[in-house]
């Protein structure tokens, strides 16, 4: 039972939907307690006046009528993935694309290709775009050309994906002009740390000193990090350091997703482990979630990624799922083909297990890492850190 109001979300047993079912279908409580024996008159009354009481419901009379919500299904996109390159200045150990300094890459988007693509997918309602790589100032100069062009599109927010190290004056002083916004990636608090992930040396120096010149230049900048074995003693240490050193206050941490090099198990924070085990009902549930979650996957049913090869992914993340290639059909065929609806609008309805859980239109779900994490990389697979049975109502640890 979700209350769109308050997101909060309740657990209730098979009899319970079925009476709320039939108070739905507009059958008075008499007819109700008349037609279901068991139905107890006593507890079924006192059941509906705790959930008036709590706000989930109200007795009507014969002649009132609430109008049921309709929730529609959310716009189609609304967030765009442009990897322009796979190549990158450094080889981090979970890099998900797999990108290096020297790779074999098959780039064959062209400057007019990517503006084509910006172009259909902001006539698809898309407004946000982040440039990505690899490493995305990679490919130089032409990044700048494709931002200035996001912004002719019209694109309200646009954000490069950095690791900070191929940045200078100009780069910087362009990202400041054009109210471009910065993410950079930190993995730990020292460069002992930091370049224990990226595998380049002087690399944490550099990052560090063009995040000071962006913060002084007021570039909306963000940092992120991602937790595995060699970094995830300095989680909190690398928190405070983005900070009170570099004044970044919008810095967060993640962990590595079974995708390229992430694939490598031994990489795994293990400490962190118990703590992504869902273990406990804890869900909130807005009315804009329960939509996209209702009606599609919560992050394919909006997101895409097109890779400088032209591959669709739904997800920056999810290089098992190919959706069509930009170079043979335009984004608004692709994303209308069997295939890329199949997969966007792959909601818990569709997933082994989740299927039958309560909580399926609350709870988050990474695809990729359910996907990586099963024996048989299964794309309908429940994730191994939801420890809830939906068929004894019991909760592991």
């Amino acid at each position: 039972l979700y209350n769109l109001s308050s997101g909060d979300v309740f657990s209730i047993d098979e009899q319970a939907v079925r009476l709320l079912d039939l108070c739905e279908c507009e059958v008075s409580l008499s007819e109700i307690l008349e037609h279901n024996a068991d139905f107890d008159q006593c507890e079924t009354i006192s059941y509906l006046q705790d959930l008036e009481n709590a706000g989930l419901g109200s007795f009507l009379g014969d002649k009132d009528h609430v109008e049921k919500v309709e929730l529609e299904p959310p716009p189609e996109l609304s967030f765009l993935w442009l990897e322009v390159t796979a190549r990158c200045n450094l080889r981090c150990l979970h890099c998900y694309s797999e990108s290096a300094p020297k790779i074999f890459n098959d780039e064959r988007m062209t400057f007019s290709d990517w503006v084509r693509v910006m172009e259909e997918a902001y006539a698809l309602g898309c407004c946000k775009i982040q440039f990505i790589g690899g490493e995305p100032f990679f490919i130089g100069k032409a990044l700048l050309d494709l931002i200035r062009s996001a912004e002719k599109i019209g694109y309200e927010f646009i954000e490069v994906f950095t690791n900070g190290v191929l940045l200078n004056e100009e780069r910087i002083d362009f990202l400041a002009r054009h109210n471009i916004a910065v993410a950079i990636s930190l993995y730990g608090p020292s460069a002992a740390v930091h370049e224990r992930v990226t595998l380049g040396k002087g690399s944490f120096q550099k990052t560090v000193m063009n995040a000071k010149k962006m913060q002084e230049k007021g570039i909306k900048l963000r940092a992120a990090m991602v937790v595995m074995n060699v970094n995830q003693d300095y989680v909190e240490a690398t928190m405070k350091f983005a900070r009170e050193n570099l004044g970044i206050q919008n810095v967060r941490y993640d962990f590595v997703r079974p995708s390229g090099r992430g694939c490598n198990a031994s990489i795994v924070a293990d400490k962190f482990l118990p703590a992504q085990r869902k273990t406990s009902p804890e869900f909130q549930c807005s009315t804009e979630t329960f939509r996209r979650m209702r009606y599609g996957h919560q992050c394919f049913s909006r997101t895409i990624c097109v890779t400088a090869a032209g591959d669709v992914y739904p997800c920056i993340m999810e290089r098992d799922a190919p959706l069509g290639n930009v170079s043979e059909k335009s984004l608004h065929n692709i994303l209308r083909n069997n295939k890329a609806k199949e997969i966007r609008f792959l909601n818990k309805d569709n997933i082994e297990v989740c299927r039958d859980c309560e909580y399926r239109y609350a709870c988050f779900d990474c695809r990729p890492k359910a996907q990586g994490s099963s024996p048989d990389n299964n794309l309908y697979a429940k994730p191994n850190d939801c420890q809830y049975n939906p068929y004894t109502g019991v909760w592991g640890l």
